[in-house]
């Protein structure tokens, strides 16, 4: 389709695909664009569009974006998956249960919808049908990191801090650098007022990945609970 007629909208779609795939999101949002103007109904540009927001932290826009692809095809339910995480980012953790319940039953199999859903089950506090999706998840994908991440989060919700560490590092252990397990690791270091032991981790892990926002983001936080404690100490000490 590109070699034959690469300025066509199913083309620029398949563009801009690729350049999200290559991080490459000021030209892949250019490129999600081009079809807007002779198809505005087309729902692969818009998710198309919505995604190289999303991955340039645009979530509003890229939230309206997956809303737009609702409205064009209600039983999209790649959209519902990105929408349960954007909505839980914005603290609507109702409407993040609500679309993760959604692309569940649309998608039974997925284990992509079966891990969005059993994290906002626990973000809702639901968690006893957490534990039930969970253990199953366990049971059947148990080599996958993101259902050792999202039962960390679970453990973590209960108060079992040693079993969410074990459940936080064997997802490290399945995929090393796996971002939500970091995030997971670094929240109870800092619970138990070690944020030496979170900062050490983080900038081992941003010297393999030096361009992660994210990790920065994380390690601000660490800092300044250092920071803090230092403070306290001091005062202390005083």
């Amino acid at each position: 389709v590109v070699g034959r007629a690469p300025n066509s909208p199913p083309a620029l779609v398949m563009k801009a695909q690729w350049l999200t795939r290559e991080n490459k999101l000021e030209e892949a949002l250019k490129a999600a664009q081009a079809p807007f103007p002779a198809d505005p109904q087309s729902v692969p540009a818009n998710f198309a569009q919505a995604v190289a927001h999303d991955r340039r932290k645009e979530f509003t826009e890229a939230a309206r974006f997956y809303n737009e692809v609702l409205r064009l095809n209600p039983r999209a339910a790649a959209a519902k998956l990105e929408l349960s995480p954007l909505s839980l980012a914005s603290g609507d953790s109702a409407a993040a249960l609500r679309f993760a319940e959604e692309a569940r039953q649309a998608q039974p199999d997925s284990l992509v919808a079966r891990v969005t859903l059993a994290r906002s089950l626990v973000v809702a506090g639901n968690t006893a049908r957490a534990q039930t999706e969970i253990a199953d998840l366990l049971k059947n994908a148990p080599n996958a990191a993101p259902v050792h991440a999202v039962n960390g989060m679970y453990e973590a919700r209960m108060n079992n801090l040693p079993g969410a560490r074990k459940s936080y590092l064997r997802a490290l252990e399945l995929s090393p650098g796996y971002l939500e397990a970091i995030g997971g690791l670094t929240y109870l270091d800092l619970a138990a007022k070690d944020p030496k032991a979170a900062i050490a981790r983080l900038d081992a892990e941003i010297a393999k990945k030096p361009t992660s926002a994210a990790l920065f983001v994380l390690l601000s936080r660490a800092q300044a609970v250092a920071g803090d404690q230092a403070t306290e100490e001091q005062a202390l000490r005083q």
